[in-house]
């Protein structure tokens, strides 16, 4: 992965081998900090890399409200704005940024680092405690190839058992003990051998007292405002506005919003098992909207074949079938067209709030936002005491861990390797304010549908995800962890029997009620099956020295393709990243 890149107090050289060669290289190498930015060649007048008052300043990414700050601070380039950025507010004048970014700051005289990532931690920077000083790098393996030549690295068994259980880890850890990553919100101020993580954004969810009609409204605004500013951004650098669009609500709603505020071409892309609602949904919608519909087929799951290539996009951060199904996409458009895509992610996890979710004080628990909450005895040791107090209650945890550690780290990694990406629904100003809509409008979709109703009746026309009738969803029971409608309650009771008896066409395949029946792939696709097998048996003894994690990944291996995939996700990952 493209980025910045640095060295503090220590000798060590970094090793840019496993980064491509097409990247735009910048560096300045001080006697005691070395800094570097290998980035895209693209949104090249959003990054920085120059020096100015003694203070070296590196910004990578996209930020899409840079006109209105330079409207603001009165200057006319990102150097000057910066400037009087960090003059006027000090260290953290970064949290004014809205976009997808990371940076550092190296203040000469003071001998001080800053490295920041954005509000959300969509952009990744790792960093390490080594001899002397510190080191840090946007792709892990940049900073493992570097490090591995002055000490040897070791595995980090909690990250281990979060890959098999959780699908990613919930601490900010990675598959190396002692590499972590930057905390979302965060900075790590670094000065001599002392290293401060400084958080210098936090979401709150404290309700508001405007009324249902006011939440709708400036829930609309909000919504428009973050839309609008990717599509500037995009016609500022004549890049096409790629669009995903499935059968779902989420990136139905950020199209629709941005048909409304251009006239500029929309292209809308579509992966699913062909004949399913998330095939034939998006082509109705990219028809009534006029917009271009690029469709690929992920029938049989052989995207799913593309395992080390998706772990190493990916940085082994997460279970990796949904970014393999979105780069199966993406490989086949035109990347030097790709600016900023703008997706839905995120929107049902943060405009949706759990009905086991009574008040402000409820507390989250071990298993919570795990995959597969089973032998979770094994993985408690690894969370340190303080990561019960980090959140204050349910529905900030489920924020940080669930959306921003894990939904964000998917297809926005991959699509990250050709532009850069965004979803409205992880926007900082709209999600302060959703998470100030008071709980009770909050919850079954209640006000996500009636903002649909009032303000875009014209999308009532299509069922969400084929199945739910806007405004009209049943009521949700919790069974076995999940919330279930009420209604589909027999229907999932035949699922999951038909599931146990691998009759896989009784349910899904019919009724077209999957994108990605996965488990019916490892079912019916020979080579698919053949390639797990084979996979699985050439690296299995990579657990060898871990006995108890191999146990689990043997038992998981015989399970459903969830499990399956949990197990080769953490082999490729120590494939990839060999100790």
């Amino acid at each position: 992965m493209h980025g910045i890149f640095g060295t503090y107090h220590t000798d060590y050289v970094l090793d840019f081998v496993s980064l491509s060669k097409k990247l735009e290289k910048k560096s300045i190498e001080l006697p005691l900090c070395k800094l570097y930015q290998h980035t895209l060649p693209k949104f090249l007048n959003d990054k920085v890399f120059y020096t100015c008052n003694k203070c070296v300043y590196i910004l990578e990414g996209v930020i899409l409200n840079s006109d209105q700050l330079m409207q603001t601070y009165r200057c006319k380039t990102m150097n000057d704005l910066i400037t009087k950025m960090h003059h006027a507010s000090g260290d953290s004048f970064f949290s004014q940024f809205r976009g997808s970014f990371c940076g550092a700051i190296y203040d000469i005289e003071l001998d001080q680092l800053i490295v920041y990532t954005d509000q959300i931690g969509s952009k990744n920077v790792f960093y390490s405690k080594e001899e002397n000083g510190y080191v840090f790098a946007s792709e892990l393996k940049v900073l493992s190839d570097s490090i591995v030549k002055h000490r040897t690295l070791t595995y980090d068994e909690g990250f281990m058992y979060s890959i098999l259980l959780y699908g990613f880890s919930p601490i900010y850890h990675t598959i190396y003990d002692g590499i972590l990553r930057i905390p979302a919100g965060s900075y790590l101020r670094i000065k001599g051998h002392d290293l401060d993580i400084v958080r210098y954004h936090r979401f709150h969810n404290a309700p508001n007292s405007l009324s249902q009609q006011e939440n709708i409204d400036k829930l609309d605004e909000l919504y428009s405002q973050a839309i609008h500013r990717v599509l500037e951004k995009n016609r500022a650098y004549h890049y096409t506005n790629y669009l995903p669009l499935s059968a779902g609500l989420d990136s139905r709603m950020t199209n629709c919003v941005a048909r409304t505020l251009t006239d500029a071409p929309i292209c809308n892309i579509t992966y699913s098992q062909t004949g399913y609602y998330d095939d034939i949904v998006p082509k109705q919608l990219a028809a009534y909207w006029g917009n271009k519909h690029f469709f690929q087929p992920l029938d049989g799951g052989d995207c799913l074949k593309e395992l080390d290539t998706i772990v190493a996009m990916t940085e082994g951060l997460l279970h990796y079938s949904g970014a393999a199904e979105s780069w199966q996409s993406f490989r086949h458009v035109n990347t030097s067209d790709v600016g900023v895509v703008l997706t839905g992610i995120n929107g049902d996890q943060i405009l949706n709030i759990s009905s086991a979710l009574q008040d402000y004080n409820t507390k989250y628990e071990l298993g919570e936002g795990a995959l597969i909450p089973k032998h979770l005895d094994k993985i408690e040791p690894f969370f340190p005491i303080s990561f019960w107090k980090e959140y204050e209650n349910k529905e900030i945890f489920y924020l940080y861990v669930r959306a921003f550690m894990f939904s964000i780290l998917g297809s926005p990694l991959v699509q990250q390797n050709i532009g850069e990406t965004y979803s409205p629904f992880s926007d900082v100003d709209l999600v302060e304010f959703i998470c100030s809509i008071p709980l009770k409008y909050r919850r079954n979709y209640y006000i996500y549908d009636q903002w649909v109703i009032q303000k875009y009746p014209e999308m009532l026309k299509w069922k969400h995800n084929g199945i739910y009738t806007i405004g009209s969803r049943s009521r949700v029971i919790k069974l076995c962890g999940r919330e279930i409608a009420l209604k589909d309650l027999a229907k999932r009771i035949c699922w999951k029997i038909s599931k146990e008896l691998h009759i896989y066409d009784f349910y899904r395949l019919r009724e077209g009620q999957s994108m990605n029946p996965e488990d019916s792939w490892f079912e019916k696709n020979e080579s698919l099956k053949q390639f797990a097998n084979d996979y699985y048996k050439e690296n299995i003894y990579r657990l060898n020295n871990y006995p108890n994690i191999k146990d689990i990944a043997s038992e998981f291996f015989k399970g459903d393709a969830t499990e399956k995939m949990q197990v080769l996700t953490l082999l490729a990952i120590m494939k990839r990243f060999n100790c």
